[in-house]
């Protein structure tokens, strides 16, 4: 992926907890395809959380289903997904399917990769609201925060890559996928994957408003 792909503006049903438990996602894959995804991760590189995340958006391998392991799949909890929730330390580890929200978890595994600590709940997006320290020039490899214009304690986390006065480009996980198509979680729960996206800086009809700009690590 070339930093002057094509992006889309993102887009995401609301969620009443980041931490949220779905009926959907559960199903686990096949011991291949665990298999797979564990090799994946384990190859990841461990420079900064920058070139984790690139590198699991660059991911083009598929699982049996036919499905990109750095998206989430349709009816099959995606192995590689779970596997984050599970090396973060998710409580409830077992029941962590791919319609769990793993935006903030998804970085929080890129963090620990490069061993920069993470924040004490490393599941929720809202919770880099408070970490490290807010700048006003970010610099690629920077974090994004959002909130939920509607207070309800959700948000979204990523790496900054650029911006205009309208806009910011963010490398993130749990983003619009360009190719996007429903899957068990629910119609509004399309196969998200890490990926860039264009996010609204100024637009007040937006659902997420931005919060800061911060340094890590």
């Amino acid at each position: 992926m070339s930093h002057g792909a094509k992006s889309i503006i993102w887009a995401e049903k609301v969620f009443t907890n980041d931490a949220a438990i779905s009926p959907f996602g559960r199903v686990s894959a096949s011991i291949k395809d665990i298999e797979d995804a564990n090799k994946l991760l384990a190859a990841a590189p461990a420079t900064s959380p920058f070139d984790v995340m690139d590198y699991l958006a660059r991911i083009k391998e598929t699982g049996s289903t036919g499905e990109c392991f750095n998206e989430r799949w349709d009816n099959i909890a995606n192995p590689l997904i779970r596997k984050i929730f599970e090396d973060i330390g998710y409580p409830q580890k077992v029941y962590a399917g791919d319609c769990t929200p793993w935006r903030a978890a998804t970085l929080s595994w890129a963090m620990m990769r490069c061993k920069i600590n993470i924040p004490k709940d490393p599941l929720m997006a809202r919770s880099f609201a408070k970490y490290g320290e807010p700048t006003n020039s970010p610099v690629h490899g920077d974090l994004v925060v959002f909130a939920s214009r509607k207070g309800d304690g959700s948000g979204h986390v990523g790496i900054f890559i650029d911006k205009t006065k309208e806009n910011v480009r963010v490398l993130g996980a749990n983003q619009a996928n360009i190719k996007a198509k429903p899957t068990n979680c629910g119609d509004d729960y399309p196969n998200n994957k890490v990926c860039i996206n264009t996010f609204p800086l100024t637009d007040p009809t937006s659902r997420l408003r931005f919060d800061s700009y911060r340094t890590h690590g």
